[in-house]
């Protein structure tokens, strides 16, 4: 079963759009410091925007400097303009097509896809979880629509993309790290420190720490999205301490 990730930009970011107006302007995002619902979706809209006007480019283009949104409407409206062109770009394009990102590397319309299948579905429960601060976070993650599935290749997908910014933030903590998602066949893996790097592999090894649980809260823990209270903790907490610490870099 393959993840239909226009679809999942569609529905997330439609979600986006239905919680901004139910809730109050003002209402505060903890998960995204500094930021309201509004910025919140509207960060989501230039995102769009952006990798929208990236497709069929190999070079990358300037970033919009609109006014913040002034009323509903306007969130609305450029909220639903971006996704529109966004997913018209998609579905216009093979995912072989080029398409600029900031990464180096496979540069192509798929890439693209999976990236902003992942940010918006993160950007839903960051939504979710503040519209609803004391929520379970099961009932959470299934109005988020964040299946085992796509979780798992969120997981996979945070590693392979954001591995170098982590780098640059800081060292690799020298611990190893087994995340085992329960419910979703092949969501183990090993995370350890090879000579300053990152080395990733699946499977099952006993590590200097391990972190169990359904996948989805796996994934949004590797966001920083829910705490380590929500999963099964095995071995050295303070070894689970360094590797929060790390992620927490980007």
């Amino acid at each position: 079963m393959s993840i239909d990730y226009v679809d999942q930009i569609t529905k997330s970011t439609l979600g986006l759009v239905e919680l901004a107006k139910v809730t109050p302007k003002e209402l505060e995002v903890p998960t995204c410091p500094g930021w309201s619902l509004w910025d919140l979706l509207d960060h989501v809209a230039k995102v769009q925007k952006r990798a929208a006007l990236r497709i069929g480019r190999s070079k990358d283009v300037e970033a919009q400097k609109d006014s913040p949104p002034s009323s509903l409407d306007e969130v609305i409206s450029r909220s639903t303009s971006a996704l529109e062109e966004l997913t018209a770009g998609f579905l216009s394009a093979g995912d072989g097509a080029e398409c600029w990102n900031w990464t180096g590397s496979n540069q192509t319309v798929g890439w693209m896809k999976r990236r902003q299948a992942q940010e918006v579905t993160i950007h839903l429960f960051d939504a979710l979880l503040a519209s609803d601060p004391q929520g379970d976070v099961s009932a959470l993650v299934e109005k988020a629509q964040i299946t085992p599935e796509l979780a798992k290749d969120g997981i996979e997908e945070y590693f392979e993309v954001f591995a170098g910014r982590l780098l640059a933030k800081g060292a690799v903590p020298k611990h190893s790290l087994h995340l085992h998602g329960s419910d979703w066949e092949g969501a183990e893996w090993i995370i350890t420190d090879d000579k300053g790097s990152l080395a990733i592999s699946s499977g099952h090894q006993k590590s200097d720490v391990a972190l169990r649980g359904d996948t989805s809260l796996l994934l949004l823990w590797t966001w920083g999205r829910v705490k380590r209270d929500e999963l099964e903790v095995l071995g050295s907490a303070e070894a689970l301490t360094s590797w929060e610490t790390f992620l927490r870099g980007i």
